[in-house]
């Protein structure tokens, strides 16, 4: 069943604020090194892998 125009836009806004909840843990985690505390060699290997 298609959505009606409320739930398509309330569902937008909680696509968007996922993404920016996103974007700012993984900043967080190459700021804060993430990869090297698990193990990692490098930010590519860690993005890579997990």
């Amino acid at each position: 069943m298609p959505m009606n125009a409320e739930q398509a836009a309330r569902l937008t806004e909680r696509i968007k604020s996922s993404i920016d909840n996103l974007w700012e843990l993984i900043v967080e985690a190459h700021d804060g090194q993430a990869w090297k505390a698990l193990g990692y060699e490098s930010w590519k290997g860690y993005v890579t892998k997990e």
